[in-house]
C-alpha cells in the first residue's frame, strides 16, 4: 500500500481519537482541570436525572493502562443515598462511556478476569458471613428484610443448604424504597453485627420468620425485644448505635455498590462473582454451583 495512503489512514484514526498519540511529537496526556471535572460532574448530574439538590463530584482521573483514557468515579455527596458511577473519559476529554473494549484481549479471558475482580470486590470489607470460611463457593446476597422473595431465598440458603453446597454466604443490604421499614431494619441489624456475627444471623432468621407480622409501627420494638434476649449483645451499646444511626454509612456503602453495578432488585446473588437475579431454588443453586465447579470458576 502506498505510504501516502497509510499516512492518510493513520491521520483519520487520530482524528477519531482512537489513539492517545500517533507520532513522537504528540503532546502528553492532557491533565484534567478542576473546571473540566466540574463540567463533567454537571453533565453526569443532568444525564442521569439526579434531583436538583444532589451534588455530584468527579473523583481522581485514573489512567487506563498506558493510554490517555481515564476512569473517573462520579459520586454523590451529602445525606442522600450513596451512588458511585464509574465512567471512562476519552483522551480529548469530550466523550464519556460506561465501558472500554480492548480488542487485544481475548473476550473469554476478559470475562473471567472481570468475574474474579468482582468476586473479590463483593467481599472486600467486613460483612455478615454464614458457612465455613474455607468453603470453595462464596455466595454474596443483596437482600431486603421486608422483601417476601428475600424471605424465600433466606430459607434456601439455610446453614444445612450451605453445608451441602460447600458454600458460604455473605450478606449485603439493599433496602428498597418501596419497603417502608426495610432501611430501619437494615441499620438495626448492622448494629447487632458490630457486636456479634452469630447474633446478626439469629436476628436475620427471626426477621424473615416473622416478616408477615412486622409493620412500620411495630418493627423497632420487635427487633429490640429479639436483641434484648441475645447474650452476645450489649443492649446499651446497641441502643446508642441505633439512636445515632452509626450504621447508616454501612448500609449506604452496600446501596452505593449495588447502584454502581446496576443491582436494582432483591434478592440478587453472586456465586463466585457470577450474577443470578431473583430467587434461586435449592436445585437451581446446586446446578449453578456444579456448573461453576466444572467450568473452574
Amino acid at each position: 500500500m502506498p505510504r501516502q495512503t497509510i499516512q492518510r489512514q493513520l491521520t483519520f484514526v487520530c482524528l477519531l481519537g482512537v489513539f492517545a498519540s500517533c507520532d513522537s511529537s504528540a503532546e502528553e496526556c492532557r491533565p484534567l482541570s478542576p473546571e473540566t471535572a466540574d463540567r463533567l460532574a454537571e453533565y453526569v448530574h443532568n444525564k442521569f436525572s439526579f434531583p436538583a439538590g444532589t451534588i455530584i463530584t468527579a473523583g481522581e482521573a485514573e489512567p487506563v493502562d498506558n493510554t490517555c483514557f481515564r476512569k473517573i468515579h462520579f459520586r454523590t455527596e451529602g445525606p442522600a443515598r450513596a451512588v458511585d458511577i464509574p465512567l471512562f473519559l476519552s483522551p480529548d476529554q469530550r466523550f464519556l462511556s460506561r465501558e472500554l473494549m480492548d480488542a487485544t484481549v481475548d473476550p473469554g479471558e476478559q470475562q473471567r478476569s472481570a468475574q474474579q475482580r468482582l468476586a473479590a470486590e463483593l467481599v472486600e470489607g467486613a460483612f455478615p458471613m454464614r458457612g465455613a470460611s474455607d468453603a470453595t463457593v462464596t455466595i454474596t446476597l443483596f437482600s431486603d428484610f421486608q422483601c417476601p422473595y428475600c424471605r424465600q431465598e433466606a430459607a434456601n440458603l439455610s446453614p444445612e443448604a450451605l453445608a451441602s453446597l460447600d458454600a458460604r454466604v455473605v450478606f449485603r443490604n439493599l433496602p428498597l424504597a418501596i419497603h417502608p421499614w426495610a432501611r430501619r431494619a437494615a441499620e438495626m441489624a448492622a448494629c447487632v453485627y458490630r457486636q456479634s456475627n452469630a447474633a446478626f444471623w439469629d436476628l436475620h432468621d427471626a426477621i424473615y420468620r416473622n416478616q408477615p407480622q412486622l409493620t412500620s409501627e411495630n418493627v423497632n420494638r420487635w427487633i429490640e425485644d429479639v436483641v434484648r434476649k441475645s447474650p452476645d449483645v450489649d443492649l446499651k451499646a446497641y441502643e446508642e448505635c441505633v439512636g445515632r444511626h452509626d450504621t447508616a454509612p454501612t448500609v449506604d456503602q452496600d446501596v452505593g455498590f449495588a447502584n454502581s453495578h446496576k443491582i436494582n432488585g432483591t434478592p440478587t446473588l453472586f456465586i463466585n462473582g457470577v450474577r443470578y437475579d431473583g430467587v434461586a431454588s435449592p436445585s437451581q443453586l446446586q446446578a449453578l454451583v456444579e456448573h461453576l465447579r466444572t467450568a473452574g470458576r
